[in-house]
């Protein structure tokens, strides 16, 4: 169904269950012939394993095309991921159909929103065009999902990069420059908005119409933006002026990407809602709350488990919105079984006012198991939905608890956590001498979560700053999801309203 100039995707089919897929083949050495020298293959092969890892950082957001598993063999690295049939951004553009401005706002924010969710990962993108986003089916308000993280990399705050990548039309001024952070994501951002609006690159050769890239930084570095001709008079004027701060040529000036998610123009009608408090339990919440715990490592998620067993257990009422949560929670369960499965998580989303298909809801469930048992218990929902920055903040209880949860799992009471003993969390009290290479290879990632001075070891220190949250991860960097039908069940407690 696609091929580029680093491999091939396919459709493919689950014998077990005819569930359809995207196969992704990504072959270990590059196409191109004669052999390439050793320097172009290393860097082939650090794209590569990028692009794992930033699908593996990312997590279950809905806003990414989800990597479900991943294979190896002689010749080629095969990336199973979602199916979306929407086709890509660019070719809805190509086929003339016409955007109004609020259609527009709304795909410029789910492109704008996966750059904050890769900002807030430390991640930069690198390669944000219509290329490089699916609709996940072929409605015409598909969600859209960004796919290919060949050329993103990791990224630290005030660090800049200097390698010259991306698509030339697409890139900002500062990575012609080559001296760049992750604010020339937001800049391609303003390209792709700009695109979706007039129909055209900001950047063109009037006399040349292919022009080749030299060319083309030229205009990006010196040409002035045309904000005059048809459409922008039509536009309104924060229409206008977003595009504009994304397009500053300086990037010290240029809107980030968690700011401009907060711009009137990208602020739908449902955004506000959500953010003022509305019908949806957790002022519309849920779902981006889901998400976000998608994005923590393996230990993090699974320590947070505890922690919201100890807070059902000794104060339901010390966090805010716990009470909410539960009531969610049992509203979920119809089974009664004090489990939460897929089709019950879907089911009762969509009951209370949201929008999720059933493979969503699979992936999302997929991060919420640090148990393993194919559903979410209470205390995995708590840990997903509560507010721990808030708690933390709030209740004396909170550094107790972290201490408990701290000594729990430190078996041998010598303060520190050891690889044996995370292997006890997170695989169940599997014996550390049995686990596989595989699972090894988790319990080493999960140590080097919290382990900041590498021992090898997690003391109370380190556990304590595994437990931080992060205050740029907003909650407004994720999809919300809320349904246009509303929903049927209202769990407006004052307390659920939680705007981070």
């Amino acid at each position: 169904i696609g091929a580029g100039s680093y491999g091939i995707v396919r459709k493919v089919t689950r014998r077990s269950d005819g569930k359809k897929f995207a196969l992704k083949t990504i072959r270990k050495a590059p196409w191109r012939q004669p052999p390439t020298s050793r320097t172009s293959v290393q860097y082939y092969h650090s794209k590569l394993r990028n692009e794992l890892e930033v699908m593996r950082k990312i997590g279950s957001s809905l806003s990414i095309v989800y990597l479900y598993d991943s294979f190896e063999d002689g010749d080629a690295v095969h990336l199973l991921m979602d199916l979306c049939t929407g086709g890509e951004l660019l070719g809805r553009m190509r086929a003339g159909i016409n955007y109004s401005e609020r259609d527009a706002a709304e795909l410029v924010r789910s492109v704008v929103r996966t750059a904050a969710q890769c900002h807030s990962r430390g991640i930069i993108f690198r390669d944000i065009k219509p290329d490089n986003f699916l609709f996940d089916n072929e409605a015409l308000d598909s969600p859209l999902k960004a796919t290919d993280f060949g050329l993103a990399g990791l990224i630290t705050p005030g660090e800049k990069l200097t390698r010259r990548c991306g698509t030339p039309s697409y890139m900002a001024p500062e990575v012609i420059n080559r001296n760049y952070g992750e604010e020339a994501d937001v800049w391609s951002c303003g390209v792709v908005a700009y695109q979706l609006l007039t129909g055209r690159l900001p950047f063109v050769d009037k006399v040349n119409q292919r022009p080749n890239a030299k060319e083309v930084f030229r205009a990006i570095l010196e040409d002035q933006i045309d904000f005059v001709a048809d459409p922008w008079p039509r536009l309104s004027p924060e229409c206008v002026d977003l595009v504009r701060k994304m397009l500053d040529r300086d990037p010290e000036t240029r809107i980030t990407a968690r700011a401009a998610l907060l711009h009137p123009w990208l602020l739908a009608p449902t955004s506000e809602e959500a953010l003022s408090g509305a019908t949806q339990p957790i002022g519309g919440q849920v779902v981006a709350r889901l998400q976000r715990f998608s994005t923590y490592g393996l230990l993090k998620r699974s320590v947070l488990r505890l922690l919201g067993d100890q807070l059902r257990k000794d104060d339901p009422n010390a966090g805010p919105g716990v009470e909410g949560f539960l009531e969610l929670f049992q509203l979920l369960d119809t089974s009664g079984d004090d489990l939460v499965e897929p089709d019950e998580l879907q089911a009762g989303l969509m009951r209370v006012g949201y929008d999720i298909t059933q493979d969503e809801c699979e992936q999302l469930l997929d991060s919420l198991d640090t148990t393993n048992d194919g559903c979410i218990d209470v205390d995995e929902f708590l840990a997903a939905l509560v507010d721990w920055e808030a708690l933390e903040r709030s209740s004396e209880a909170y550094p107790s608890w972290v201490k408990e949860a701290f000594n729990m799992l430190d078996k041998d009471g010598n303060g520190t956590i050891d690889a044996g003993e995370v292997a006890e969390l997170v695989f169940m009290n599997e014996d550390d001498g049995k686990l596989t290479s595989e699972a090894k290879k988790v319990i080493a990632a999960c140590i080097s979560e919290a382990d900041t001075d590498g021992d090898g070891l997690i003391d109370l220190d380190e556990f304590i700053t595994l437990l931080q949250m992060d205050p740029t991860d907003r909650l407004d960097a994720y999809e919300l999801r809320l349904s246009k039908r509303g929903g049927s069940v209202d769990l407006s407690a004052d307390e659920t309203v939680l705007v981070d």
